[in-house]
């Protein structure tokens, strides 16, 4: 074998290896937690109850959340699915929730939502859906999510956000992304753990 191509060969796979590792660090952190991407700030938005949810209901609890909007027909059964798994999974579990934001809040009003629910089948038992101002929806979604706000309902992010007990950002997660999926349930209980 040609000692220049075993030598190209070997370095390749040395950078190969490399990144992977670079690549796990950066999905880990550092000292092997998942990375904190943001914080949520304080926010006041209204549940399917006519209650005031508020960031202080997602304090002490592993959250995830998503968006939706209660004419949709798109995305938001396949978002919906996944949340049921998810509850279904961890349904024992006090100090984990499920969250759902509509980004339709002029249209999709608290009875609105409760009809929603209950055409859908949904357990509200840990899983809150919310709506009210378009301003607060934008700045939970923009500002401490991360997500982007579209003036269409109809094109609104396909993922998942894991929050952890104190109010951190510490997972995005896309339906389109099969490995990101599956890596969430992991997640959620490395979060439990911490």
């Amino acid at each position: 074998m040609n000692k220049s191509f075993l030598t190209f060969t070997t370095v390749l796979g040395l950078l190969a290896v490399g990144s992977m590792v670079v690549a796990i660090g950066m999905r880990l952190g550092s000292d092997g937690e998942i990375p904190v991407i943001s914080n949520v700030s304080p926010f006041q938005l209204t549940d399917q109850d006519q209650q005031t949810f508020t960031a202080d209901d997602l304090e002490g609890k592993v959250t995830v959340i998503d968006f939706f909007f209660t004419q949709c027909t798109g995305l938001c059964p396949r978002l919906s699915k996944e949340m049921t798994l998810l509850q279904k999974r961890f349904d024992r579990l006090e100090d984990f929730q499920l969250v759902s934001v509509s980004v339709d809040p002029e249209n999709d009003t608290a009875e609105k939502i409760a009809q929603f629910i209950e055409l859908h089948g949904i357990d509200t038992k840990n899983w809150d859906l919310l709506t009210g101002s378009k301003e607060t929806v934008r700045q939970l979604m923009v500002e401490d999510l991360k997500l982007p706000m579209v003036e269409d309902p109809r094109l609104h992010a396909d993922r998942l956000i894991l929050i952890d007990r104190n109010l951190k950002v510490r997972g995005s997660y896309s339906l389109s992304n099969e490995s990101a999926m599956s890596r969430l349930p992991r997640d959620v209980r490395r979060l439990i753990k911490e």
